[in-house]
Formats: C-alpha cells, structure tokens, sequence
C-alpha cells in the first residue's frame, strides 16, 4: 500500500496552517505598515474570511505535493498565497485595486519562502522523491543527475583530483 496518502495530507495541512497565519499575522501587519489601519482592526475585518486564505494555501500544499521540482513547488505556493492575500482583502476589506495589490504582494512574498520550506519537509518524508533544484536536472551541488563526477567513468582522470592542484576542475 501506498502512504501517498500521508504526503497529500501533510500537505494539505501544513498549507492551510501557512493560510491561517496568512491571514491572522503577515496580511494585518503588512497592511499596517502600509498605513491601511490598525493591527486589530485589519485582523477583526480579515477574520471572516480566514477560510478563503485556507483553503487556497491547502490547495497551494497539494500543488507543492505534486511538483515535481522545486521551482514548480514554489511557484504553486506563492501563486496560492497570491490568490489568498488578494481574496481575503477583496472580500474583508475592499475592492481598491491598490489593496488588493498590496495583499496579493504580501501573499506571495509569504508564499516564496514558505513554499521551500514546504518542499522540503516533504521530500524528506517516506514515498517523497529528492527534487532537482531546476527542470534541466542540475541539483544543488551543482553536480549533474546523469552522473558528473566522473565515478563510474574509467576514462576520467582522477589522479589530481587530491592532490591539491587549485586548477583542476571536476
């Protein structure tokens, strides 16, 4: 049997968590520090709505359970939070396209980080798959998934590999 499962769920979850602070901490403070209100008043209005920024971060986690690389996981999440800080100002406050690019900005700002941070607890999880950093299949260490540093290649010439020369190039 498959815990396919779990990761889906895990992420639906920890989305919409990330919605809830969404919508509880980073759309009221930032709105404030625009000069849109007072904290306690944004949060009052924006508290309604708070199942809109939910259910879009949610649906942004499924997004991020099913990329398959990490750009395409953070695009899924920060386009959520775009969707949720856009639509939980439209419907808490009001229509003004300056408020609404404000809480679209902040939802997507928040979604950026959030969403690596997301990828990565996933991939970590049993049935996750280690993500290539880029679709054209160069990971982190910079190194190749076809196989760059020569291990398997009898032709590769290893022997100054340590022996401390600063210009040989793996």
């Amino acid at each position: 049997m498959s815990r396919r499962w779990l990761r889906y769920l895990l992420a639906a979850l920890l989305g919409g968590i990330t919605g809830l602070a969404l919508c509880h901490g980073v759309l009221p403070l930032g709105l404030q520090l625009a000069g849109y209100g007072s904290y306690m008043a944004l949060d009052f209005y924006l508290d309604r709505f708070c199942w809109v920024s939910v259910v879009l971060m949610a649906l942004g986690g499924l997004g991020v359970a099913r990329a398959k690389h990490t750009l395409e996981a953070v695009k899924a999440f920060s386009f959520g939070g775009l969707l949720a800080g856009a639509g939980v100002v439209a419907l808490g406050l009001d229509h003004a396209p300056r408020l609404l690019a404000a809480g679209g900005l902040l939802g997507w700002l928040y979604g950026l980080p959030a969403g690596l941070l997301l990828q990565a607890v996933l991939s970590g999880l049993p049935g996750g798959r280690a993500v290539a950093t880029a679709p054209n299949g160069i990971g982190a260490a910079g190194a190749t998934c076809a196989g760059a540093s020569g291990a398997g290649d009898p032709t590769a010439d290893t022997s100054r590999r340590d022996a401390g020369d600063d210009d040989y190039v793996i």
